[in-house]
């Protein structure tokens, strides 16, 4: 491919991303290949951020992979209950249950 099209399309591709994105990806580039473009290309094809799935994790630890719909409708419902109950938690309670997510007994 002629480096100006190559060129061109990373462009692309790193327009259609956040900044901190960017950053991190070059990085990486930087880090882990001989630093050419065509390699730059192949970390952009490698990313995986258009992989991601959004959901919940179930009672039993599970992932569920959800919809946009039912992400807002859960959003929503947790918002109705908040206004009628004013029930909450704390960042502390919530920093706890995230630490007690890690894996393999990793902190």
């Amino acid at each position: 491919m002629a480096t100006s099209a190559l060129r061109m399309q990373v462009a692309e591709h790193l327009q259609a991303l956040s900044g901190d994105r960017v950053k991190s990806l070059v990085v990486q580039w930087l880090l882990e290949t001989d630093s050419d473009l065509e390699g730059f290309q192949q970390s952009l094809t490698d990313d995986g951020s258009a992989e991601l799935e959004w959901g919940d994790i179930t009672t039993e630890g599970e992932f569920r992979p959800l919809s946009e719909a039912e992400m807002i409708a859960g959003s929503m419902a947790a918002l109705k209950q908040y206004q009628e109950t004013g029930q909450s938690f704390s960042q502390e309670s919530m920093q706890q249950w995230a630490d007690s997510l890690s894996h393999d007994g990793e902190p």
